[in-house]
């Protein structure tokens, strides 16, 4: 069970995978949901910073 509780919290409180695909679509698929949705977050968040620092100049 408890391995259930931390998937649960890496996938969907942490990576964003929402709920009803948590319980119903297989973990190789949670999986690369979940790393697809860290790699585009990253990539968002340098995006801001490279905003931000572009209109400093």
């Amino acid at each position: 069970m408890r391995d259930i509780e931390d998937r649960y919290v890496s996938l969907v409180l942490i990576g964003g995978v929402p709920e009803d695909i948590f319980w119903h679509a297989d973990l190789s698929f949670l999986l690369t949901v979940a790393e697809s949705n860290a790699v585009y977050q990253r990539w968002l968040k340098c995006e801001e910073q490279y905003q931000i620092e572009r209109e400093r100049r």
